[in-house]
């Protein structure tokens, strides 16, 4: 709950800096391939080198299926359904801007994962515990005609239920 709080401050204090400095809002669209992932950023460039960016995802996972014992013939349903929310925050420094925020970038992350549904009917898995990680990310960032963004970066995160990941993304998005 806590952590819900400081990101909403993030958000607003990232709102009403909007009049003095570049506002960019951003979605990923890998997830979206691969699966049903809502993934929606917001950055602000502070100054031509230096952008913070706060993020929410929002996922889902699990599998239902009819099992039926050879021995009785009784059938019955196995189902595991988990949704996860994700706030994320990024520090980023921008090495040589063309319109300021854009090209090749450097930044460390962080980040806190906890469940926002866990259902489980007749399996017994360990439910998943919340999470907090920390991380580095690369990317580059193209404008084009000073407004419309595509963005690509690669994410290396360690977090504290011993889980380490490279996260590739591709982000679209517009520049007010």
């Amino acid at each position: 709950m806590k952590s819900t709080l400081v990101f909403c401050g993030l958000i607003m204090t990232f709102c009403g800096a909007q009049a003095q400095g570049k506002w960019e809002l951003k979605t990923d669209v890998v997830p979206y391939l691969i699966e049903f992932d809502i993934n929606l950023s917001g950055e602000y460039i502070l100054t031509e080198r230096i952008g913070v960016e706060a993020s929410v995802w929002y996922g889902s996972d699990g599998f239902s299926y009819t099992d039926t014992d050879t021995t009785t013939g009784v059938s019955s349903n196995v189902s595991l359904e988990n949704k996860q929310m994700v706030l994320f925050v990024a520090g980023k420094y921008y090495f040589s801007p063309k319109h300021g925020g854009d090209r090749f970038f450097a930044g460390l992350t962080a980040y806190h994962q906890f469940n926002v549904v866990y259902k489980q009917i007749n399996v017994s898995f360990k439910k998943p515990q919340n999470a907090t990680g920390v991380g580095v990310m690369v990317g580059y960032k193209w404008m084009i005609k000073e407004r419309l963004v595509i963005e690509a970066d690669l994410l290396a995160s360690y977090s504290t239920d011993d889980l380490f990941f490279l996260l590739p993304s591709l982000k679209l998005g517009y520049r007010f």
